[in-house]
């Protein structure tokens, strides 16, 4: 793999390519590992919130509106040169958050862990929300450990495959009711669950409450 830095105005792209991928079918899969990690560590600097204005592709490819979801500030583009991303130069010299925080810093349920994968996993998969996940197996696969290893950094992190899925479903589920006025039926399909009762049943066994239920107390705060 090659990586490098271009500026270009008051940004800088950086880019990614991998040797040898000429006719793989699927490439974007590969490639949103490669977008991922930048953005992770990218939010170390500038926040946990942070995402690229643009995110970009080798691969002729178009995120579905699930997908879409979870990234609702970000324009994809396809077919590049490279896949890359793009930083602010104003954010190029920020000191490293976690490395002024006290203790690193707690997801609402998932328990922070070293493992820097775990945390880019959790960035990943929200582009496979349009259609299956892929299995833990196929996970290992790209990061290249078997999956028996996966699983032991899992849960050396408080956590399992499945539940890490459901988090991310859920955090996605939430941010939509909180911040849209979106349908219930359209957050439950953009956040990858097959059906609205699937949903509300999922929904209610993390937060203890129906996703309108949750709407309607968050409003009245």
């Amino acid at each position: 793999m090659s990586n490098w830095v271009e500026r270009h105005g008051d940004h800088v792209r950086y880019c990614s390519k991998l040797a040898g991928t000429a006719g793989l079918q699927h490439l974007e899969h590969s490639q949103w590992l490669q977008n991922v990690f930048p953005i992770y560590i990218v939010r170390q600097f500038a926040g946990p919130d942070w995402a690229p204005a643009t995110i970009a592709f080798e691969a002729r490819y178009t995120p579905g509106p699930a997908c879409r979801s979870f990234w609702p500030t970000s324009q994809f583009l396809s077919g590049q040169e490279a896949s890359w991303i793009d930083v602010p130069v104003s954010l190029l010299g920020l000191p490293n958050r976690l490395k002024q925080a006290p203790s690193h810093p707690k997801s609402d349920f998932v328990e922070h862990s070293n493992f820097d994968f775990i945390h880019a996993l959790k960035l990943m998969l929200p582009s496979y929300m349009d259609e299956r996940p892929p299995a833990l197996a196929e996970v290992a696969e790209m990061a290249g450990v078997s999956a028996r290893s996966l699983q032991r950094k899992l849960s050396r992190a408080g956590m399992t495959y499945s539940r890490l899925l459901d988090t991310v479903r859920f955090e996605n589920a939430r941010k939509l009711l909180r911040d849209t006025d979106s349908k219930i039926i359209e957050i439950a399909f953009a956040s990858g669950y097959a059906d609205p009762a699937h949903f509300t049943r999922a929904f209610r066994r993390v937060a203890g409450v129906t996703p309108g239920q949750f709407r309607e107390q968050w409003r009245a705060r």
